[in-house]
C-alpha cells in the first residue's frame, strides 16, 4: 500500500483488517492516518478548512466510540468511509 500517495486506500485497508482482526491497535493506527489525510486537505483547500475539522471531528469521534463503548463497528466503519469518500 503506497501510504503516501494513496492515502484513501490505506484507510480502506485498516478499516478491512479492523473489521476482520478485530484488534484496536488498527484503530489507533486508523486514527493517525484520518489525521494525515485532513491535515494534508487543510494544507491544500484553505477554503474549505472549517467544513474539514467538523468532518475530521465526527470521523474520529466515531473511532473512539469504537474504541470505547464497542459499538456497531461495520456500521460506524461504513460510516466512516462514505465521510472520507466524499471529500
Amino acid at each position: 500500500i503506497d501510504i503516501i500517495g494513496d492515502k484513501l486506500a490505506c484507510i480502506d485497508y485498516y478499516i478491512d483488517k479492523f473489521k476482520a482482526d478485530k484488534q484496536y491497535e488498527d484503530l489507533i493506527f486508523l486514527s493517525l492516518l484520518i489525521e494525515k489525510f485532513y491535515n494534508d486537505l487543510f494544507f491544500y483547500n484553505d477554503e474549505m478548512s472549517l467544513a474539514y475539522f467538523i468532518k475530521r471531528s465526527k470521523v474520529l469521534n466515531l473511532i473512539q466510540k469504537i474504541k470505547k463503548f464497542n459499538l456497531d463497528e461495520n456500521n460506524l466503519l461504513i460510516c466512516v468511509k462514505d465521510i472520507l469518500h466524499n471529500e
